[in-house]
């Protein structure tokens, strides 16, 4: 049993970056006429592999029931619950749910039972091979510029081209150019699980040299996504591995102080991006409109929400409309998405649970490898939102939490 379990969990981590899913589209996913993407029920291949380690989830969340972090994943848990009973568009919210749970699962399972120590030659291995594959098929959608395949059944990569409605477009020295999508929805999910993943296997290339391939593959296809945000974290993420790594710091506390300071001092700038008042840069201004629009939505549903994964079934009533007609998209920033979705209750012990994660990293000195990693997904989380929204971004959440969480490595 625990054997075919770690097989399966391997298997999810190598296919984090597939979207191959079912998609069942109802009357509630439509909004003022138009389908809305995050309110499609859909069923994905990692949702199954999830569902079959869930037995083993379960029994790692009763093993590990006295850890502050499993008490409130479990709160946090039944808060969003709660907060899906009542919301708007109730099948697009439950579901959303139920993978929520089953991925929750994931993180009680490498929390207790995933032996890093032992199986770490093999897990780097794994993830590897997908950092390597999903980055090679990036760097080709760049050259051909747009998809190699062409088609959602192969690996789940989706048609597109810069002739096609909704695609991201960069100017580069003066040529429209479509950056790098990999197996996902958006340059910035693709860049985000690059960043973080990236950050992961760096301080282990000098003892699995085969892990400088992926890293190289990574790197160059995290510059063809020409997603900024992702470009800061990693090179601030190197920045830091520098003088962990390189230099002999007094203190090992005070150095994973100062990294934890200064990412979370970057995240606590995002939610005051609705006082910039920038017009000009669609990035940020839509950022804005969509943060002011949270807080109203915060202001009029404070304890429990307008229902998980029902943020875009209402954001178009409170979105300030400047150049955009329409912008139907959650808040770029997971922490007040909750907020936002699940009510105060489960921003709190979101919040709490991030907190009490990143006390275990200051204090372990074997987890020193992971500080960056859960640093950038607390970074990256404060300016996006597929974290939360998208099957991968939650998955790779799960992970990285999951990990920090482990007892295994003291």
């Amino acid at each position: 049993m625990r054997k075919v379990s770690l097989i399966v969990f391997l298997l999810l981590v190598a296919l984090i970056p597939l979207n191959i899913g079912k998609h069942f589209l109802l009357p509630s996913s439509y909004v003022l006429g138009l389908s809305v993407d995050y309110l499609v029920p859909t069923l994905y291949l990692q949702d199954i592999l999830a569902f079959i380690l869930l037995p083993l989830g379960v029994l790692g969340a009763k093993r590990s029931i006295n850890q502050r972090e499993t008490q409130l994943m479990l709160l946090f848990l039944i808060a969003v619950f709660l907060s899906s009973l009542i919301s708007l568009r109730f099948v697009s919210s439950f579901t959303s749910f139920v993978r929520l749970f089953l991925y929750a699962g994931v993180f009680f399972y490498t929390s207790a039972f995933f032996d890093f120590d032992k199986h770490s030659r093999t897990f780097f291995m794994v993830l590897g091979i997908s950092i390597a594959s999903v980055s090679l098929l990036g760097i080709l959608q760049f050259l051909k510029q747009g998809a190699v395949f062409n088609n959602y059944l192969v690996f789940g990569e989706q048609p597109y081209a810069a002739s096609i409605p909704g695609v991201v477009l960069e100017n580069v020295f003066g040529h429209t150019m479509v950056g790098a999508y990999g197996l996902f929805r958006h340059p910035n999910t693709f860049a985000g699980f690059l960043c973080v993943t990236l950050l992961l296997i760096l301080p282990f290339v000098k003892r699995f040299k085969f892990l400088s391939v992926p890293l190289v593959l990574g790197v160059v296809s995290l510059c063809l996504t020409f997603s900024y945000v992702s470009y800061t974290v990693f090179i601030v993420g190197l920045v830091f591995l520098l003088f962990i790594y390189c230099f002999s710091w007094p203190n090992n506390v005070a150095r994973k102080l100062l990294a934890t300071f200064f990412m979370l001092f970057i995240s606590y700038y995002s939610l005051f991006l609705p006082l910039l008042h920038n017009t000009t840069t669609p990035s940020l201004y839509r950022r804005e409109n969509l943060l002011s629009a949270a807080y109203t939505i915060i202001k009029h549903n404070p304890l429990f929400g307008v229902g998980f994964n029902n943020f875009t079934a209402v954001v178009d009533h409170y979105y300030l409309q400047q150049i955009d007609y329409r912008f139907t998209q959650p808040v770029h920033n997971i922490f007040i998405l909750i907020f936002a979705e699940s009510g105060v209750f489960a921003f709190i012990l979101f919040m709490a649970l991030t907190l009490v994660l990143a006390k275990q990293l200051v204090y372990s000195n074997k987890k020193t490898f992971l500080v960056l990693p859960f640093l950038a997904v607390v970074v990256l989380g404060s300016f996006d939102h597929y974290l939360v929204t998208s099957q991968q971004g939650l998955l790779f959440l799960m992970l990285v939490f999951g990990l920090t969480s482990s007892r295994q490595f003291t």
